[in-house]
């Protein structure tokens, strides 16, 4: 009986968990025009870019990979809740173009808010430029950079 309540317990836990929320932040990035996907996710102690793209025979694969230092993820986080992200709203779209650059940006459990999604299309917001500029800050291999060439 008391093994029941337990995973009755536990099953309970597991539903109010929202388990596909990162742990600091993914971005997605679809370049509609080529049919291009770059997926960007930082975790407690990692980055991870993948590509993908919208052909048939693509396939989701990591392109670069680094493990991340305390500092680099503290750093990172503090300058995320700096940009306010609960003053941003949830969609930034140009209903007048029809194609282009989609983004999807997903913020996880540490980041101090309670938005979980901004979608951007077609759309330049100087805070969100910003938090792409602080992604390309803990890559270390420009190809992989969204901003490759960047005045410092």
């Amino acid at each position: 009986m008391n093994k029941k309540i337990l995973n009755l317990i536990l099953l309970i836990f597991l539903i109010g968990c929202d388990l596909s929320r990162p742990e600091i932040i993914k971005v997605n990035h679809y370049f509609g025009g080529s049919g291009f996907h770059l997926k960007y996710e930082i975790r407690n102690n990692s980055l991870t870019i993948k590509t993908n793209c919208d052909f048939e025979d693509c396939t989701e694969k990591i392109v670069y990979e680094r493990k991340l230092s305390k500092t680099e993820t503290k750093e990172f986080i503090n300058k995320i809740n700096l940009l306010e992200v609960d003053t941003l709203k949830n969609e930034y779209i140009n209903k007048h173009i029809l194609d282009g650059i989609y983004t999807e940006i997903q913020f996880g459990k540490l980041i101090n808010t309670n938005k979980k999604l901004i979608i951007v299309q077609n759309e330049n917001i100087s805070s969100l430029d910003s938090l792409n500029n602080y992604i390309d800050e803990l890559i270390l291999e420009n190809k992989y950079k969204l901003n490759p060439v960047r005045e410092e």
